[in-house]
């Protein structure tokens, strides 16, 4: 399941302020993933400017990576950010399928709730 939300910051706008942004939230920027161009470096157009930034909120990446390394698979946090219809769309997964779906301990999951609603704080602030 997604999560997505709708602005009309512009797709240049949130990509030359995210990082700052994700810092206010506790998250540090990994990555930026530019699909486009590197669609375009394989010779496979794309019309869309997409792209994929990798955030770590540190403090709970550790404790997966310590004691469930199988949950790995989720990190780091994801947001896709593109354009449709005249609107800039940012799509993450959804934690609440993470959370139901594995058997963590109560306290576990609820810092994983508060670091979804986070990431969602994040993306709604564009």
């Amino acid at each position: 399941m997604l999560y997505s939300v709708e602005t009309d910051t512009p797709v240049e706008s949130i990509k030359s302020t995210i990082e700052e942004r994700a810092k206010e939230y506790k998250f540090g920027l990994l990555k930026d993933y530019n699909f486009k161009e590197i669609l375009e470096l394989k010779n496979l157009p794309i019309e869309n400017e997409i792209h994929v930034f990798e955030l770590c909120f540190a403090p709970l990446a550790q404790q997966v990576l310590q004691s469930m390394p199988q949950m790995s698979v989720y990190l780091p946090c994801r947001i896709s950010i593109f354009e449709k219809n005249d609107k800039t769309v940012m799509t993450t997964i959804s934690m609440d399928e993470i959370v139901s779906n594995f058997d963590l301990p109560k306290e576990f999951k609820d810092e994983m709730v508060i670091v979804y609603e986070r990431l969602q704080q994040l993306m709604k602030s564009f």
